[in-house]
């Protein structure tokens, strides 16, 4: 696991989560055979968190182009929140967040709480609104630090048993100083690097990662592809983190090659748009 990441997840608050999570998320999926009773579900941040692209909604305020880019990265560690009074025998009532670019001595939380324990009928869980957080963080551009400030409305994810929670989409108004602006969000999870398309094949482990096993695999669910910093500048945050891990270097992140939910499935002849 990353670095960061790993320090993160040895709070003795994460490791409950995660056997929480282990038991009660694999009940559930042997339980549920539709999209209509999945439980709502999150993929938890030890699985590699979710890397969120960031699309700002109109021009920025003037003088703020650069504290609210037009489009930047970030990773995030999300995790159903079991200490709380769980809906029914499935989901957590609450779900604490995040950025995992912000310090983690002390870190710094967010929660929110699911509108509903299952999908509705399109396979969908929502969460109107994240308890705002602030931190210092390098997303912007991966290598200056500016003290950010997310708050996050409008979270609606894909969950059941082919995308099991690992793409959301949200609105999420980032204050930077006096600059404030509102951004289109959409996430995967987990977080991969890559040098190479190959590299986010989801059927084999090719990809290169700081983890400890096996490298962390998209589901095929999803249509992604790799992309690199250099035609997409936009990866730069979520490169430099993973590049703290030290064990490999990557120039780019696997990401959702299409459109929200790009669901077409994984192809590896397809390249980038």
């Amino acid at each position: 696991m990353n670095a960061q990441l790993k320090k993160l997840e040895m709070t003795t608050m994460t490791r409950k989560i995660l056997v929480a999570v282990l038991g009660i998320g694999s009940l559930a999926l042997g339980a549920c055979s539709t999209a209509d009773l999945a439980p709502c579900q999150v993929l938890p941040s030890v699985q590699g968190g979710y890397v969120l692209h960031f699309v700002r909604s109109g021009s920025a305020a003037a003088g703020c182009d650069t504290t609210n880019p037009a489009e930047f990265s970030d990773v995030w560690a999300l995790n159903n929140d079991f200490p709380a009074q769980p809906q029914g025998s499935h989901g957590g009532l609450q779900i604490d967040y995040r950025s995992a670019t912000m310090p983690t001595d002390p870190a710094i939380f967010g929660y929110g709480k699911w509108d509903a324990e299952f999908t509705d009928s399109s396979g969908t869980c929502t969460i109107p609104s994240l308890d705002p957080i602030t931190g210092d963080s390098n997303a912007l551009d991966g290598a200056t630090t500016n003290t950010i400030t997310y708050a996050t409305t409008k979270m609606s994810f894909l969950s059941g048993a082919a995308p099991q929670g690992a793409s959301f989409q949200a609105t999420v108004q980032v204050t930077v100083g006096a600059c404030s602006a509102s951004y289109a969000v959409t996430a995967l999870s987990p977080m991969v690097g890559c040098n190479v398309e190959k590299d986010c094949d989801p059927t084999g482990n090719t990809g290169p990662a700081p983890w400890s096993g096996l490298p962390p695999k998209i589901f095929p669910f999803y249509a992604t592809g790799c992309f690199l910093a250099p035609a997409h500048p936009w990866v730069a945050g979520a490169v430099a983190f993973w590049n703290l891990g030290g064990v490999t270097t990557v120039n780019g992140i696997c990401f959702l090659r299409n459109a929200y939910p790009s669901t077409e499935g994984w192809d590896p002849n397809a390249g980038l748009p």
